[in-house]
This record gives structure tokens, sequence and C-alpha cells, in this order.
């Protein structure tokens, strides 16, 4: 059964990051300080693991909060390995989106690095 979490608690929050650590392995060089990262995320972002048949293998980090420009905005989306490539980055999408769109947004962005061939394939 697929799952999409909210998680809210800062401490909880940062320990997917360590544990999703392998997943974005240039997030560690782009903040200073994974806690203060963690701290504001459990604030302004909607952070959410999928989970499938119990197993946490998804990880979604989304903004949806600027009611003027109604646009969201992805920070964070990725599988571990083992979860790639069977529909379960499509289905946390499509929950992004959901999330968003009850939130009242009208658009969503994202930024993907130019040299992931893999998400821009997916994106």
């Amino acid at each position: 059964m697929k799952e999409f979490i909210k998680i809210t608690d800062k401490n909880d929050i940062l320990r997917y990051l360590y544990d999703f650590s392998d997943v974005f392995p240039h997030l560690c060089e782009k903040i200073e300080s994974m806690e203060e990262y963690a701290a504001k995320l459990s604030k302004f972002s909607n952070f959410y693991i999928a989970s499938y048949d119990g197993a946490e293998l998804g990880l979604a980090v989304f903004y949806s909060n600027d009611k003027q420009s109604k646009n969201a905005y992805i920070s964070l989306i990725g599988l571990k390995g083992a979860a790639r490539n069977k529909g379960l980055g499509s289905w946390l999408l499509n929950r992004c989106e959901e999330a968003s769109i009850k939130d009242g947004m009208e658009k969503m962005s994202l930024e993907v690095d130019c040299d992931n061939p893999s998400a821009i394939a997916f994106y």
C-alpha cells in the first residue's frame, strides 16, 4: 500500500534528510547547517515521505504558500534507488500537485540540475 505521510517535526525532518542523503548527494554541500535547514522546512514547507508497503522509499519537499502568485515550488523530490522506474515517482509528484491545488495553487515549478539526466527525463 502506498502512503503519503506528512512530516512536521524538525528532528524527524533532519533524520529523513540524512536518511535520504544518498538520493540528494549535493544537499549537504549546499546547506550550511542541516539543523537550521530542517527547522526552516518544518516551519514553511510541506515535507512528505512516500511509503510503499511500510518501506520509506521517497521524499518530497515543496512550498505551497505563495497566495499571491499561486505558484507551488518543489524543492526536493526523489526516490531511493530500488524504488525508481516503478511508477512511484509519478505517484509522488501527483500527490504534491494534489496537495498544492488543495492549498490554492494554480502552477507548480521546480529546479533540476542539468547534470541529472534521469531527473530531466522524468520531468
